[in-house]
């Protein structure tokens, strides 16, 4: 036998979404066991013949879950250039949801004077459009059970462009106001797609990493939004830089009509061409705008809109999934307070503020920016180390609650991160210091996010859509909660008592992530994950 296949062999991982009883062996009844392991532990499980008939990768370490089948148009049968190039898509239609949401708060200010009214005035669309964002999540999967993942990112991105026009040329603020409400309700169906569409082109042993590239867009879009529209509105306009960001999304619009391709149901987007040796260009284009559409995925298969929200009911209510949820909000929310507040603590001249122009803290984005890229790159890889280290320690039992260890690096530097903060405004210390603690913040926000996202894949790998919609209604519910009193609360009680608690919060939080590591397998067992649609 050849020595380097045989040492291939023995690094051979399965990967989810195997249910195996193996009850005797973990000793925890309702284990959802995924990955029989390294070494013997697959032939251990399944048996030597079984295990001999599985597709694996090309370099043979990787057994393929879900094992695609024979056909090539078969979704995850697709190339690594395609699927990338779909991931692509979803990648920069994710960003523009929050990236056009915060687009809008640095020409708060700008637009108090054109229309002659107060800053918190002006600025009541934002907390609309994140409201809005959550609600829009919910409502977008019922139709993403209708229809499809595809029309769902076309009608969102081309309708946000169609009111992004609106929202530039309106006369006057209470339309603008209304514009942008519409907008966030229908714009935030790429952070509800995005995990469904990565689970359904990619196998188990990527989906950490490709979760992680998505994941970044959400995280980073509050932050690129402002950076790009403060700079331009310090030289221009906010007319003008509103008409930016829909330029912005019509690049979206193109990206999805040319590169955009159906995941749920990759195989029936080739059905004009598999019934006609060469069908013509105009079949072809009707082909593609039936599509886009969504007029194919309510041909291939709907589901009821009452079905469907059950299964949300369930998927919200399952304890291990809720308590991960409440902590990513209690966790998250302050992301957006630093956010919205960036004006008033370095634009005000000393002893209140720093006294710095708005175009200089349009730049401070650049810090978080700079820290999520870190995040993502260690997240990386880290979250396969933690679960290759899993799996060979466990014997090749695997439990989707591994994916939480992240979070306990995470939570370390979200809770230093507020403390700094609070600190270095309360202290006036030199600009490094706000900056860096927000710089870390973005590390941490991006490292849990995608060890969330990943939990969420694993628990319910048939209803990623419905739970999905629900990390992002709680993640923007909090944000919008939070420009409340954020403002007020750190004006009374100065920024070491405010961020101070805030930190706190986060902390306090962490017992609930704890809580699900030692109850989650028993609660996973006591309530399971909905039957899956036909």
């Amino acid at each position: 036998m050849d020595p380097n296949k045989s040492e291939q062999k023995s690094e051979t991982l399965v990967s989810p979404h195997m249910e195996i009883d193996l009850e005797h062996i973990s000793g925890k009844a309702g284990t959802l066991v995924v990955a029989p392991g390294f070494g013997d532990h697959p032939k251990e499980h399944l048996g030597e013949e079984t295990i001999s008939q599985l597709k694996t990768t090309a370099d043979g370490r990787f057994i393929l879950i879900p094992q695609p089948p024979d056909d090539p148009e078969h979704v995850l049968n697709w190339s690594w250039r395609k699927k990338h190039l779909i991931l692509f898509v979803l990648f920069y239609s994710t960003l523009m949801t929050d990236m056009t949401s915060a687009w809008a708060i640095p020409l708060v200010i700008s637009q108090s004077e054109y229309w002659g009214i107060s800053t918190t005035n002006a600025g009541r669309n934002i907390s609309g459009n994140v409201f809005m964002i959550g609600a829009g999540g919910l409502a977008a999967v019922p139709l993403t059970r209708w229809v499809g993942r595809l029309p769902i990112l076309f009608w969102a991105i081309s309708i946000a462009f169609i009111l992004n026009i609106a929202a530039s040329a309106t006369p006057g603020w209470m339309s603008y106001l209304v514009i942008r409400c519409m907008q966030g309700f229908v714009i935030t169906s790429p952070q509800v797609v995005g995990l469904s569409m990565i689970h359904d082109m990619f196998f188990f042993h990527e989906h950490a990493r490709k979760i992680g590239i998505w994941a970044f867009s959400i995280i980073f879009s509050p932050v690129i939004g402002p950076l790009i529209s403060g700079v331009i509105v310090n030289y221009a306009s906010w007319r003008t830089s509103s008409w930016v960001n829909t330029g912005l999304l019509a690049i979206g619009v193109i990206l999805i009509v040319l590169f955009g391709q159906e995941t749920a149901h990759g195989d029936e987007q080739t059905h004009v061409s598999s019934s006609k040796s060469s069908p013509s260009m105009t079949e072809r284009l009707v082909a593609r705008a039936k599509l886009l559409t969504g007029i194919t995925g309510y041909q291939a298969y709907h589901n009821g809109v009452k079905h469907t929200i059950q299964d949300m009911c369930i998927v919200a209510t399952r304890p291990h999934f809720l308590c991960v949820c409440v902590y990513y909000l209690l966790s998250f929310m302050w992301s957006i307070g630093i956010n919205v507040t960036l004006t008033l603590f370095f634009v005000p001249p000393p002893p209140v503020g720093y006294g710095y122009s708005t175009l200089t803290v349009s730049l401070f984005y650049f810090s978080p920016i700079i820290g999520m890229f870190l995040g993502e790159l260690f997240g990386h890889w880290f979250n396969d180390f933690i679960f290759t280290r899993h799996i060979k320690r466990s014997r090749g039992v695997y439990e989707p609650e591994v994916r939480l260890w992240m979070v306990w690096i995470s939570v370390v530097l979200l809770i230093g991160s507020l403390v700094l903060y609070g600190y270095a405004l309360a202290d006036k210390m030199p600009w490094i210091g706000p900056v860096m603690a927000y710089g870390i913040y973005g590390f941490g926000l991006v490292t849990q996010t995608v060890a969330i996202t990943a939990y969420a894949s694993d628990v319910f790998p048939d209803h990623t859509v419905e739970a999905s919609s629900i990390i992002n209604a709680f993640r923007v519910w909090g944000g919008f909660i939070v420009n409340y009193f954020l403002v007020n609360w750190a004006e009374s009680d100065g920024p070491v008592v405010s961020f101070g608690a805030q930190a706190g919060i986060v902390g306090g939080a962490f017992l609930l992530i704890i809580t699900v590591q030692v109850f989650g397998s028993r609660w996973r067992g006591a309530f399971p994950s909905p039957k899956k649609q036909t």
